[in-house]
């Protein structure tokens, strides 16, 4: 009888441990179903996302790098032009305004700035 009941404990601890490690199995189940493989599939998508932004970041980047060009090109165009047209003609009274007419035309405006900070006051 004595052997009986140790036999029966015994089953009773492997059903026991059956029954966790099932458990376990479920939870592992669990967690690579809902967790880890759409997290991996994601994953995926983002860096098929990023292959198909990498060549128009490429281009975008080529557009910038030519506009900057451009701007450049332009703004030594324009301090050509000023410099030409800055520089003192040999002609006597034909020649530009005076600095000081020049100042008052170009005398700078307040700032958005400074019109917020009036209007607060």
């Amino acid at each position: 009888m004595f052997n009986l009941h140790l036999a029966d404990k015994a089953k009773e601890d492997e059903d026991e441990q059956k029954v966790l490690f099932h458990s376990w199995m479920c939870q592992v189940e669990v967690f690579l179903t809902k967790k880890l493989f759409p997290a991996f599939e994601h994953e995926i998508v983002l860096r098929d996302k990023i292959k198909e932004i990498k060549p128009q970041d490429a281009e975008l980047a080529e557009l910038r790098k030519i506009q900057a060009e451009e701007l450049e090109r332009s703004l030594q165009l324009k301090k050509e032009a000023s410099k030409r047209e800055s520089s003192p003609t040999k002609r006597g009274s034909q020649g530009s305004e005076p600095k000081e007419e020049k100042a008052e035309k170009t005398a700078p405006r307040g700032t958005k700035a400074t019109a917020d900070k009036k209007k607060k006051k």
